[in-house]
């Protein structure tokens, strides 16, 4: 299969029927569960933090207030895109977005007691590779699909 991609606005609607579409895009007898758990984290990260530029440490002090935030998070025009390629047992996913750059330094794993941070934990036990774009714009993630 060729790249395949999606242009979405970068809303939490479209987070679910994003993920779903990848995960139709698998072999019949990948066990999807773990990257479904990947792709929502990424995809919600990128629709939080990127393409709508909300502030991760507003909720330690207001997560209901946050959820709220996201939830009515409209987005932009264009605002994420997602590049999808399946071939030889690999998943390849490009996220690629417009609104704020990743931090230039990188997020460290979240302590276990710690309120947030979990993401980076989540995106490299799910996938092999999980490289920043240069710019910090986009993400990408790879891994060997197995059965």
């Amino acid at each position: 299969m060729g790249m395949m991609e999606r242009v979405l606005r970068g809303t939490v609607d479209e987070i679910r029927p994003t993920v779903a579409w990848v995960l139709e895009q698998l072999p019949a007898e990948v066990d999807s569960s773990v990257i479904d758990l990947g792709l929502t984290e990424a995809l919600t990260n990128a629709v939080a933090h990127g393409v709508n530029g909300l502030e991760g440490e507003s909720r330690d002090h207001d997560y209901l207030g946050w959820l709220d935030r996201l939830k009515a998070a409209e987005g932009r025009d264009e605002g994420l895109r997602v590049a999808l390629r399946v071939e030889e047992a690999r998943l390849e996913v490009h996220l690629r977005w417009r609104g704020r750059a990743l931090p230039e330094t990188a997020p460290t794993p979240a302590a276990p007691a710690a309120v947030r941070g979990r993401g980076t934990t989540i995106l490299n036990a799910v996938f092999q590779d999980v490289v920043a774009d240069a710019d910090g714009f986009g993400l990408r993630l790879a891994t060997t699909l197995e059965a």
